[in-house]
This record gives structure tokens, C-alpha cells and sequence, in this order.
């Protein structure tokens, strides 16, 4: 998959015209040494162009191209977080945007991913958290996670990513294929379900706020439903990546206590055969360009030391590349870095 689409051309274009005013001269090329060589093209899987993990993998490019490394990184359209693993395992591209709980599974070759090769891919940085919305009408008898039975319930689209949450979430709380009529279908739809009646639980992960969200509550009067600690915990026994948060009060207009929830986190990642000095070089990129990141997509400008492998531990470990920028700036990373 190495076509550059025309769409991602403009965009890269323009991304590079933003930033030609104000920047500093870009850095010369490392020397090649025993870490591998950046090879010449270097490719990143994202999502469908307008979607934040596109706009994201725009970003990261960018500065990737301006850094003068000997390569020039293109942005891949793809489908989505499961499109971008099959293209990394088919080594179709470098680099891709996925979901933690899918970086846990294809790295130890579990759950929708047992046909592949353990290993293979390997995380590099955090891209921020996605939180688990559920939402119903204001004057619906649903109190709890625990009472869906009879109702209609939007579980997310085939072949993304929420569907496979939302699937796991529902099963670790007990519930069984007829207690409720599940509706596979995107969260704009599910919104305009609930909206016109023909839908009682929405239920989506992402990072909040989230659009399609704000739009439903500026048109019906709807409450979220929060989930209990002993509803994450048995979430966390299914998946190591689990993590208790809370949708932030006022996310949403209305919304003035904070919500309990859990969350995934959307990380970065490359193949394990992806020279140390490539990965190196696009964590080092990404790391002090957090401005230009930002100009491109918000959710960039909170990327820094702290916040790099939030979300990452020994069952989703960090390539030996994105580990080697980490302990160069002071952080103890050795604990969830492959071996």
C-alpha cells in the first residue's frame, strides 16, 4: 500500500505551508549507525480522511517530513484500528494508530487475532484516552449497566473497534445475545435513533467530547449512565488496558458533575521490523514538535513525558526505538519495553 492518495497530498501540502512561517530550521539527518538506517518512504495507517486518527497521522507526518531524516511519510486512509493491524501484519505499512486492548491482543496473538504471529507489533506513544459513553433519555427506567434486559441498545459498527469493546464489556457483565435488541451501527446513527425513539442505550467509546454527542443532547433532554467500580474491575479482568476514568464534568453542555467510566487509550505503533533509528526518529519528532502537533489536532498538544506511554505496560511493550528517546530524556521505561 504505498500510493499516496490525492487527498493526502493536498493535506500534506497545506500542512507543510503552515508551518513554513515561524519554525526553525530543520535538523540534518542523523548518521546512520547500528540502530538501522530511516528507510526512504515510511508509511502510517490511520482512518477515514475527516476522523480524528487521520487528522492525527496528517500531524505526525508533518513533522516527520520537515525534519529533513531522508524519508518522506505518507498518510494511508485506511478503514479504521482493525484495517491498520492487518495492514501492519501483512507489513503494508510502518506505522498505524490503534487501541491499546488491540495492541494487548495482536502482541500476544489473543482474542480476534490468534491466526497471527505474536510479537509483531510493538507500541511506541499515547495518543490520548477514549472514554466509554452510555447514554439514555432523561425519563428512561434504566438506572444501572445492569438493566438493559428488553431494551434496544446501540453497541457500535461491525469491524471497528467499539463493537469489540462494547461486545466485551456486555459479556463481562453477564449478559447473553437475547436480552436485548443490539443495534451494530455507528454512533451518528445510534444518536439519530435515540433522537427519533427508535433507540434506548447509546453506547460508544472515544474521546470525549464527542460531536455526534453534543448535537444529541443540544436536541433531547438524555443523562449518562455511569459504570460502577465492580463493573470496571470485571472489565479489567478481561483486558490488562482497562483504566477507571471519568468523562470530565462539563464536557458536554448540561453536563456538570463528572461521569465514572473506563477507558482504552489510541496509541501509536510499529512493526517489530521497523529499523530502531526509523521509530527513534518519529518518537523524537512527535516529542518536541507538540506545538506544530497541536495546530493540527488538540488532542496533540498534551503529549509529553508524562503522558507518552500512559496506557502501556509489559503486555503492549514499547519498541526498542520510541525506549531509546525515552531513556535519553530521564524516563525508567525498561519495565514495559520488548525484549
Amino acid at each position: 500500500m504505498r500510493k499516496i492518495f490525492s487527498m493526502v497530498c493536498i493535506t500534506l501540502f497545506s500542512l507543510s505551508c503552515l508551518f513554513a512561517a515561524g519554525t526553525t530550521e530543520a535538523k540534518p539527518a542523523a548518521a546512520a549507525s547500528s540502530y538501522g538506517k530511516v528507510p526512504a518512504y515510511l508509511s502510517i495507517g490511520t482512518s477515514p480522511s475527516g476522523q480524528a486518527a487521520y487528522t492525527m497521522g496528517a500531524g505526525i507526518a508533518s513533522v516527520v517530513n520537515k525534519a529533513n531524516l531522508g524519508t518522506t511519510m505518507s498518510v494511508e486512509e485506511t478503514g479504521g484500528f482493525p484495517v491498520n493491524v492487518q495492514l501492519l501484519m501483512n507489513e503494508e505499512i510502518e506505522f498505524g494508530i490503534i487501541n491499546n486492548m488491540m495492541a494487548e491482543q495482536v502482541y500476544s496473538a489473543t482474542g480476534p487475532y490468534t491466526k497471527y504471529e505474536k510479537g509483531k507489533v510493538l507500541s511506541m506513544m499515547n495518543m490520548g484516552a477514549a472514554e466509554m459513553h452510555i447514554i439514555v433519555p432523561a425519563n428512561s427506567a434504566i438506572k444501572t449497566v445492569y438493566d438493559f434486559k428488553g431494551y434496544r441498545v446501540g453497541v457500535g459498527q461491525p469491524g471497528g473497534i467499539v463493537l469489540d469493546v462494547t461486545t466485551m464489556f456486555l459479556d463481562a457483565l453477564g449478559y447473553k445475545a437475547d436480552d436485548f435488541k443490539r443495534f451494530d451501527i455507528n454512533l451518528a446513527n445510534q444518536c439519530s435513533y435515540m433522537q427519533d425513539g427508535q433507540l434506548d442505550v447509546v453506547m460508544w467509546i472515544g474521546g470525549a467530547p464527542l460531536a455526534a454527542v453534543s448535537e444529541l443532547i443540544a436536541s433531547k433532554d438524555v443523562r449518562f449512565i455511569e459504570i460502577d467500580d465492580e463493573a470496571i474491575k470485571k472489565m479489567q479482568q478481561k483486558s490488562s488496558v482497562i483504566e477507571k476514568t471519568t468523562i470530565a464534568a462539563n464536557a458536554y453542555p448540561g453536563q456538570t458533575k463528572a461521569v465514572q467510566t473506563f477507558c482504552t487509550r489510541q496509541v501509536l505503533v510499529a512493526r517489530d521490523t521497523v529499523s530502531n533509528e526509523a521509530v527513534y526518529q518519529v518518537t523524537k519528532q512527535m516529542m518536541e514538535n507538540v506545538k506544530d502537533l497541536a495546530a493540527i489536532h488538540i488532542s496533540m498538544g498534551s503529549i509529553s513525558p508524562q503522558t507518552a506511554t500512559l496506557g502501556l505496560n509489559a503486555s503492549t511493550p514499547l519498541h526498542p526505538g520510541a525506549a531509546r528517546y525515552y531513556a535519553e530524556i530521564g524516563m525508567d521505561v525498561a519495565a514495559i519495553t520488548a525484549k
